[in-house]
């Protein structure tokens, strides 16, 4: 199995797909995504999109057609398997849970929460969340709040900050707007994530035909503390010692030179800073201990 150094996620809400396929494929040739999440696909069933080299997943939602469905491309090479969760009311979802050397297991699922959404669409996202110890969750989530960047909250919004923060998620948001209209400009397309604090790139990027921009979120798979910079973060510690019992084999190994020596202790503290990294975020602005 292949070792990755990161992982890249592109998100775009589409705005119906079906014409816009000849597009993402040369976005596609230049970006490399390894995973691409689309929202609002409103894909008919006698349309099947392909891209050279990715498996394509798609579910409708529990909403009408209109909403239009999410859909999944993932690179072919990648571990991976599609996931399905029963009984979700108001988020549509399209969920994939890949496998990588050396890492945990790590599901991502790209979401759509529509404009007028009941409150209790977040027991949809909790029921996403329960799936896996480390969660990845992209897309069009049409909140607002001033927290990432909008000029205005709204009752999603509000309601997804607050929930972030009650269940220890980060909201990655890029700098700049991710949707534009005749009149304004904001962002509502983001990613939550649970157990996963890595460091990362997001980027809004100006291409494609939609009123959505594409999102880049890059992760850094490079191990390095993040006590390094004194940032101040939250840790999880009963999910710290979790992942090492799991993924920390204790062995005595033949040690010959204090090369040997070195590369097993290498190993272990390798161990150690990923639990670690896994198991903590920063935290936000205001945010104590």
């Amino acid at each position: 199995m292949v070792v990755h150094s990161g992982l890249c996620i592109c998100f775009w809400n589409a705005n119906g797909l079906t014409h816009k396929i000849h597009d993402l494929r040369t976005f596609v040739d230049e970006k490399r995504p390894d995973l691409l999440l689309l929202q609002e696909t409103k894909i008919k069933n006698i349309f099947s999109p392909y891209l050279p080299n990715y498996t394509f997943y798609h579910q409708d939602g529990p909403q009408s057609p209109l909403s239009g469905g999410t859909g999944f491309f993932v690179k072919s090479n990648l571990n991976h398997v599609e996931l399905f969760v029963p009984n979700l009311n108001y988020v549509s979802n399209t969920i994939v849970k890949i496998s990588l050397a050396n890492q945990p297991s790590i599901v991502i699922a790209s979401i759509y929460v529509p404009c007028q959404v009941n409150s209790r669409f977040l027991d949809d996202l909790d029921k996403i969340l329960k799936l896996n110890n480390s969660v990845i969750m992209c897309g069009d989530f049409n909140a607002h709040h001033t927290s990432w960047n909008c000029k205005r909250i709204n009752a999603t919004g509000k309601a997804i900050y607050k929930y972030a923060h009650c269940k220890n998620l980060e909201i990655l948001a890029p700098p700049t707007p991710t949707r534009y209209g005749p009149n304004s400009a904001t962002t509502i397309d983001l990613a939550l994530t649970k157990n996963f604090a890595y460091r990362y790139k997001i980027e809004s990027i100006p291409d494609l035909a939609s009123d959505h921009n594409p999102v880049i979120l890059n992760f850094d798979f490079n191990i390095v503390p993040l006590i390094v910079n004194r940032q101040k973060v939250s840790t999880n510690w009963d999910n710290f010692k979790n992942r090492l019992n799991k993924n920390v084999k204790i062995i005595f190994p033949k040690i010959l030179n204090s090369n040997d020596l070195e590369n097993e202790v290498n190993k272990i503290m390798s161990d150690i800073t990923n639990a670690y990294n896994n198991s903590s975020r920063p935290l936000k602005h205001l945010e104590e201990l």
